[in-house]
């Protein structure tokens, strides 16, 4: 791990090449944008700092910000955030719990999610506790979370 100065920095920031690579890899990701920024920062500072020419810096930039981008999620996966938009408040964002956001689901739902995302039980063992295939318990909870996207509950 090399030192990196603010000057190296910035100069590694305003190139118009990282920024791209900067913006593909966080794409994906729907984070609130400061965090989102704060992200982008630490994983170019990172990637500057942490590069060891065994690929190519692209690549090792892309993985960077990506890793940034889950571990924000990681730490803040108890918490989900929606947007607040009234045009008579400045934008804020709300933290909503997880015991808020499972009343909109039915009985079942909400202790597959809680069984999957709180306890930690892997889709194998959901599979076997409920006599179905780990697929099943798989496309269960993809449409959990398309119905809670769709209620603009989950990011």
């Amino acid at each position: 791990m090399r030192k990196i100065t603010n000057e190296e920095f910035n100069r590694a920031w305003n190139n118009q090449e990282y920024q791209k690579i900067i913006s593909k890899a966080s794409y994906p990701y729907k984070i609130p944008p400061m965090e989102l920024q704060s992200c982008k920062m630490m994983g170019l500072w990172e990637a500057l700092k942490g590069y060891n020419k065994k690929s190519k810096f692209s690549t090792f930039l892309f993985n960077q910000i990506r890793f940034q981008c889950l571990k924000w999620i990681k730490k803040f996966s108890k918490e989900i955030i929606l947007p607040y938009v009234d045009s008579s408040v400045n934008p804020e964002t709300i933290f909503l719990d997880i015991e808020d956001v499972l009343k909109y689901l039915d009985m079942e739902s909400q202790i597959l999610i809680q069984e999957r995302f709180i306890q930690g039980k892997t889709l194998r063992e959901l599979g076997i506790v409920y006599g179905v295939s780990h697929e099943t318990i798989r496309k269960r909870l993809k449409k959990i979370t398309f119905y809670l996207k769709k209620c603009d509950l989950v990011i």
